[in-house]
Formats: structure tokens, sequence, C-alpha cells
């Protein structure tokens, strides 16, 4: 088929099919095939068409170096894999499941899989197991593909019995199951076919199935069409064009499991902004340095880290240095103010604080690469302090507020219009309404409900309920109130808001995760793991049995400061230190970093219930720990 680019138009529904060669995707004859720009295909097809030369995808080493994968040979690799997902039978509608960190493979597989007609489901191979079992019966996965040897040996017989085809990454040492096909072998055997059938989706046609993440007992799977995620990059690129050009760089590091950052990913292309995967999140701070990015997308905990991390080493520095931080602080706040309010700063409190810019803020930001023009926080609420503190040192953290029933985001604060404490603008503005209880409801939704969800029936005078509370501003900022889930009342009738609990404790620098107890409960308790890094500075090693008296002293009085504004019906009776922290192959944090209080409570019931044991018996240490056997211990004097 060399030389030739045989294209077959069809009329009325019948399907559109290209054979092409890596030559034919520059030509304008491939261009007149695809049927509508509204697909991600469409989008990199588009752009390998402009700049074969260009660098899609640059992918980190072990050494801190990147790999570039250019345009053309991407578009090579996926043709590839396209051949090789076919001779597996994936077709129109099949879905094929990614179970592989992040990286440039994981790319290739999704774009091979689309180009196939097929449906992509992201998997993450930490999740809990039985968790794994029963998504990937739903989605009713056709091919699974996972990196190693390791993976694979996780994977259960109930999961080999409901898939096809394995097909492993790395190639085992030796293997003769059927089930498990090498990913390059079959590569290679497709390489020898000149061309092959591409059959371009449609807008209308199913492109992904999400998963929510497990913090309820409902597990809701979601599916979205191309135009869904086509109009959502597009949407977000048109909410973010001054602040995304060709002269950005993405960091891609949260998994591509979830929807997030591969919308992230989708939009760098469309923008056509270089994508730096990074596939372990634990080198994120060299990462950080080594790209440069442009915009960070992240979860709260990851900057209320920073936050901690930040002040954690101010206190261990000079009074002087002390106070000049602080100082700083309060310059940055006073300008931030003139600013909100449309005053002008004046010469004196600019050069103040360009002053302290160049000695002090300058280097925080340098930890994130020097050149942020602003960060992007989601899944969870932030403090509004911490966000406050980003924008004071000149890296304003915008959040959004989004939901796994939607591509686009309900809300969203911009570079040019935010309201700190706020989730932003709803995008849509006639989508939201909040009903006389508070609630936030939508109009519709961009997704098909599989399972778990509310029917919207077919008109719009039915909306979907998000869970969500919260309120619209008169200027049309949103608001969250907090998740209905987050409420509960205790044995005397009294409503604790456990999210807000929880991030106070949490706002505590010695602190990793917590978890408040206090469902039909005499009074809230808290189960909490310390920083690691902390404890091991602390103690010499892992585990909270050997900290010093000064050192529960100092734990105990920053919980309590805390916690000690809040109402005495919400104020914790007692902290338990764990052990370990909390896991998401136990199933106690979702992948995406979420507790699952329903399993931390189960995992640590006679831990609890010893707790208020004691309570009831009149024990007044407020501080104990739990050890590995699940039971509670008062720390040595």
């Amino acid at each position: 088929m060399a030389g030739r680019n045989p294209v077959e138009t069809s009329r009325g529904n019948v399907d559109c099919v290209i054979e092409m060669s890596t030559e034919d995707v520059r030509s304008s004859s491939a261009t007149a095939c695809r049927r509508s720009p509204d697909t991600v295909v469409d989008t990199l097809l588009s752009r390998i068409e402009r700049e074969p030369e260009a660098v899609l995808f640059a992918e980190r080493q072990d050494d801190g170096s990147y790999t570039d994968v250019l345009a053309e040979d991407f578009y090579q690799r996926v043709r590839s894999g396209a051949h090789a997902l076919a001779q597996l039978g994936v077709g129109f509608g099949d879905k094929v499941g990614i179970m592989l960190p992040n990286g440039v493979q994981w790319e290739v597989i999704q774009y091979s899989c689309l180009f196939r007609g097929g449906v992509v489901v992201g998997f993450d191979s930490r999740d809990n197991i039985g968790r794994l079992e029963k998504l990937i019966a739903l989605a009713e996965i056709k091919v699974l593909v996972v990196p190693d040897e390791r993976v694979l040996g996780r994977l259960s017989q109930r999961i080999r019995e409901v898939v096809d085809t394995i097909v492993l990454i790395e190639p085992p040492a030796e293997s003769s199951d059927p089930q498990i096909i090498h990913w390059k072998a079959l590569c290679s055997e497709s390489e020898a076919t000149d061309f092959i059938d591409l059959r371009l989706p449609r807008p209308e046609e199913l492109a992904t199935i999400v998963f929510s993440s497990g913090t309820s007992s409902v597990q809701k799977g979601v599916a979205f069409t191309h135009a869904d995620l086509a109009r959502a990059v597009r949407m977000m690129s048109e909410h973010f064009n001054r602040s995304v050009d060709e002269g950005s760089r993405t960091l891609s590091w949260l998994p591509l499991a979830h929807l997030t950052q591969r919308m992230v990913n989708f939009s760098a292309l469309y923008s056509n902004s270089p994508v730096f995967l990074v596939p372990e999140p634990g080198v994120i701070s060299d990462a950080l340095k080594e790209v440069r990015p442009s915009i960070f997308v992240g979860v709260p905990r990851v900057f209320e880290k920073v936050y901690n991390k930040i002040h954690s080493a101010v206190e261990q520095q000079s009074l002087i240095s002390r106070t000049l931080f602080t100082l700083s602080l309060r310059i940055a706040e006073a300008r931030f103010a003139a600013m909100e309010q449309g005053r002008d700063e004046g010469s004196l409190l600019r050069f103040t604080y360009q002053f302290f810019d160049k000695r002090i803020f300058r280097k925080i930001r340098e930890g994130f690469g020097g050149e942020i023009r602003f960060l992007i926080s989601g899944s969870a609420p932030i403090s509004p302090s911490i966000v406050r503190f980003f924008h004071f040192i000149g890296m304003p953290l915008l959040e959004v507020y989004a939901l796994t029933e939607q591509a686009l985001p309900v809300a969203m604060n911009q570079p040019t219009s935010f309201r700190i404490g706020s989730v932003g603008r709803p995008l849509e503005p006639d989508n939201i309404v909040i009903n006389e209880n508070g609630e936030i409801l939508l109009r519709r939704l961009t997704s098909i409900r599989l399972t778990g969800a509310t029917d919207l029936g077919e008109d719009e005078s039915t909306y979907y309920s998000t869970g969500d509370y919260g309120y619209l501003d008169e200027d049309g900022f949103l608001f969250l109130n907090g998740r209905a889930s987050d409420w509960v009342k205790t044995s005397s009738g009294n409503r604790v808001f456990l999210s807000s609990v929880e991030k106070r404790v949490e706002a505590v620098p010695m602190v990793d995760s917590a978890i408040v107890i206090a469902e039909g409960r005499k009074c809230p308790v808290v189960l909490l793991s310390l920083d690691r890094k902390y404890l091991r500075a602390a103690t010499g090693s892992a585990t909270p049995e050997g900290l010093s008296v000064p050192q529960r002293l100092k734990i105990s009085g920053e919980l309590a400061d805390a916690v000690r504004d809040l109402p005495q019906y919400e104020r914790p009776a007692c902290f338990a230190v764990l052990s370990r922290p909390f896991d998401s192959v136990t199933g106690e944090l979702t992948v995406s970093l979420k507790p699952c209080r329903k399993v931390i409570a189960h995992t640590y019931t006679s831990a609890i219930e010893d707790i208020y044991r004691r309570l009831d018996a009149g024990h007044s240490d407020r501080l104990v720990w739990i050890d590995r056997r699940n039971c509670v211990r008062p720390f040595a004097n």
C-alpha cells in the first residue's frame, strides 16, 4: 500500500475507514476523512499533521533525564498498537483496561484503543484487589494491560476469569499461559502489515469509562463520549487561553487511571504544550525543578504538606529569620488586600513587597521550578489560609469543583477572576441550582451513568443531586459548605461536620492524615497518622512509641489549639496516633488519596471501642497510640 492513501468515505450511518501510513497523516486527504473535529483523536491527528516533529511527550527516566517523543514517532507507535489490539479482537465498543504507571506507554495504548473504536478504562494497580475485581467485572473488560510480573501477580483468579486477554508490557521470564500476551512481540507482528484499518470514532460514541473514588458504599461508574471529552477540553482551554500557550510546559504526575490528569494532558495537546510524564509521584519535588512547569495541578494534601513543610522549616531558624518571615507575610497580605479592593498599593508597599519577594518568596517558588503561573487544587476542600499563603508568595492557587459525572468542572477559579474560599464561578451558570436545603443540583450531566447514580429522566425539570451543599454569592462565585455524608449526629443529637474537624487536625504540621469518628457516639475522637519524616527525625523509627515527653506535649498542644475554637460537642475528646499511615492497598485510602471512613472504622473497630471504654472509665489521656495489633496504648512517662 506504499505511496497510496486509500480513503473510503461513505454516506449515512456507514462507518468511515482509513488505511494510513505515516506520510498519509500529513496529507489533506487524511484530514478530509475526519467526520468532526469534536474528538480527542482528531486533535491528535491535527497536531501530527501540522507539526510532525513537535515534542508531544517527554518521559522521565530514573536518572532524572527526559526522553522526548515526537509527534510522528508517537503516531507510529499508536498505529502499531492499534493493529496489535486488532489482533486481540478489540473493536468498536470493546473495553480495554489500562493498569500502567503514568508514562508514554499509557498514552500509546489509550490512543491505540480509541483508534480502534474501543473504550478506555483506567485502573490503578495500587487499588484494593476486591475493588478491582468489582470494577473490572462491571466494566466488562476484554483486554487488561499490566506493566510487569509484579502487578500480574496481584491479579486474582476472579479477574483472570473475567478478562479475555492480559497484555504484559515487560516480558515474563518464562510463561506458557495462553491468556498472557507480550505487548512488544504483539506489536512486532503487527508491523509486518503495511496498513491498518483505523475506524475513527464519531463524537457520539463512547470514549472512556470512569469510576468514582469509592469513598461511599455505592460504586458509581460513568461513561463519557468523545464529544464530552472534546467539549470539556475546548472550554477549559478557552478559560485559560491567556495562561496556556505553546511555551507552556505541563507536568503529568497524577495517576492516569483518573480522568483529571487525562483531561489535563488532552488540554495540553490541544494547546500545543508538551507533556512531561513522571511515572513515580515520589519524585515530584525533583520533577518540578527539572521541568519548571507553567501550571501545576494537585490535590489539597499536596499543598497542605508544602505549606506545613515551609512553616516547619521556618520554626527551626533563628528568631530574626522567623520575624522577617512573619513580616514578609504581613506585607504580602496588605498588598493582596489592596489588589482585592482595587486600590493602588502605593510605592512603599510595592517596594517592601519586592524586597521580601526577592529574598524569601522567590526561593519558595524555585521549589516549584520558578516558572509557575498558577496552581490548581481539586478533589476536596482546602483551607482558605493555605490558598491565601500561595497567593501571597506569587503562586496563585485556584480551587475547582468537579464531579466524577462531569468531564468539565462544574466551577473553577481563573487567573483573572477568582475569589478565595470559593471554587469559582460555574462554567455553565444555567446548569446549576441551589435548592431550599442548600444542596447543589445540576440540570444535566456530561456522562452516561452505568450504576449507582440517580436517573435524571429525559427532561430538564429533573435535577441530579450532587450530595454537596453550598451557595452562590452576589457575584456568582460558588462556595461549598460540605458533603451530605460529612454531616453526622452524635448520640446527644448534635451535628458534627467531619471534614471541618479533619482539616483542622491535618493543618498541624507533623500530622499526615486524620479521620474523625463521631456518628452515634457521645463525642468525637480522631484517628491520625504522623508524618513519617517527622517520626524518623523524632524517634529514629516510623512508629510513634518512642516519642519523648516534650515531643508528645508539643503534638498534643498543637492538636488542642487546632480545634480550640470549635463548639464543645465538635471538639475531639481523644487523639489516637496510628502506628502506620492509611493505605490504598488495604482500601483505607482510594487511589486518589481520599479516606474511606467505613473501611477505616471497620479496620480499627476494636481500638475505637477501647478508646470509648477508656473515656467512659474516666481516663484523661488526650493523646494515645494504637499499635499494629490495634491495641490502644498510653504513652510511657
